[in-house]
């Protein structure tokens, strides 16, 4: 059965939710690159994660005394709120597969189906999400070691091919950046299910949610500024510059880096599936009290995969845009409910 929700540390949070967020900046599969130079996207995402800031922590804050996720609620208005939660981080998990099939498919002589994929990648998530939020947290604290290394890798077998004069200038800064930041925003359902877990694990320090996206925003900036000094004009139209400067990387005793940035970025995916898994399972258990876990867990599963499918199928552009509207739509859905719990500091 899935296990209970347990206290997580203000620093089991951060972990968890600085992977699940930093994972599409690592190898972002499906994204359409942004055409601008390093000065301008780091503007530009600067801007972005500001307004995310003030948008989300506005919400959570809306209503004094309440807070956002109480699972134990049995009353009728949480239930909306529950379920949309619930059918987001469904489709936000089968979005990630479905990108991450087209990613490996792109990156790799990849031969096996997407069927076959889909289901281990099911059956890997379910049983990550299972064992429960204490090892899920554990595993991220392991995972991000792997990752800080893997990255530190690359830097440095890269560093030798960096010229400062692959950096550019831009001539309308302004204009580029506010049309960059338009372009670029988003808001991630996985923010909504880090939320989720917030909310279940008590009072947290003030500024929880600021760390998570500054550490976020700072992994941005050194992936963008690492990838322009290497690939030059090059990186503008990558929609995977980081894993372009794996390829080419290598030290004396590491050859392979693409190889071992992928196992790793596989390993912080797992994280990502698991924590919507275990989330979307949470607030579905709190739609439906009558539910088993184990139920919820196949419900969820189910969901995933057909939306899997259905995306797999047709790449929709607009399916950023669809995803922050939803996002934000079942942050303000969340926050109009009523109680008298005082909400999590984050």
């Amino acid at each position: 059965m899935l296990k209970q929700q347990s206290k997580l540390s203000s620093m089991e949070l951060f972990v968890t939710g600085y992977l699940c967020l930093v994972i599409d900046l690592i190898a972002k599969p499906g994204s359409v690159p942004i055409k601008y130079c390093a000065a301008i996207t780091i503007l530009a995402s600067a801007l972005d994660i500001a307004v995310v800031y003030f948008l989300v922590a506005g919400i959570a804050e809306w209503k004094n005394g309440a807070k956002l996720f109480d699972l134990t609620d049995t009353s009728i208005a949480v239930k909306p709120a529950f379920f949309c939660g619930f059918l987001l981080l469904a489709v936000a998990a089968g979005d990630t597969i479905a990108t991450t099939f087209r990613f490996l498919r792109s990156a790799s002589d990849w031969q096996l189906s997407f069927l076959v994929f889909l289901l281990l990648t099911l059956a890997v998530a379910v049983y990550a999400s299972k064992l429960g939020v204490f090892s899920i947290a554990r595993t991220a604290e392991v995972v991000l070691v792997l990752l800080i290394f893997s990255i530190l890798l690359i830097i440095l077998s890269t560093l030798g091919r960096a010229d400062l004069q692959n950096l550019k200038v831009s001539v309308d800064p302004a204009g580029e950046v506010i049309h960059a930041a338009l372009r670029g925003f988003s808001v991630s359902p996985s923010l909504f299910a880090w939320f989720v877990l917030v909310s279940q694990s008590g009072p947290q320090k003030q500024g929880l949610f600021f760390r998570v996206l500054l550490a976020v925003f700072c992994s941005y900036v050194v992936f963008t500024l690492v990838g322009e000094l290497v690939l030059g004009g090059f990186a503008l139209g990558q929609s995977q510059p980081f894993y372009t400067l794996a390829r080419i990387g290598n030290l004396s005793v590491f050859r392979r880096l693409d190889s071992l940035h992928s196992f790793v970025w596989a390993l912080v995916l797992v994280q990502k599936l698991a924590v919507l898994f275990y989330t979307a399972s949470l607030l579905l258990n709190g739609a439906v009290k009558k539910l088993t876990a184990n139920a919820a867990m196949a419900i969820t599963a189910a969901a995933c995969a057909v939306a899997a499918i259905l995306l797999g199928r047709i790449k929709m552009q607009m399916l950023p845009l669809i995803l922050t509207v939803a996002t934000i739509l079942v942050f303000l859905l969340a926050s109009l409910r009523k109680g008298e719990n005082p909400p999590s500091e984050s």
